[in-house]
């Protein structure tokens, strides 16, 4: 899969990942969002709305692991 965030803003890519949760892609999904985050690394607001992602998909714990690994 095309990772396009340099193409797109965080908040476009973030919508596209979370359709990529609804659809099952939960790799394709944390791959867009891992390069969120570490596109973002100093921004804990960015990494409050990754969270927010995965919750909204009961996803919470694997968000966390991904936060935590970017």
């Amino acid at each position: 899969m095309l990772i396009l965030i340099g193409w797109v803003s965080h908040e476009i890519a973030m919508h596209m990942a979370k359709d990529l949760l609804k659809l099952g892609k939960k790799d394709q999904a944390g791959a867009m969002l891992q390069d969120i985050v570490k596109d973002n690394h100093e921004s804990v607001e960015t990494s409050h709305q990754v969270q927010a992602v995965f919750q909204s998909e009961q996803l919470a714990d694997e968000g966390q692991a991904l936060i935590q690994g970017a």
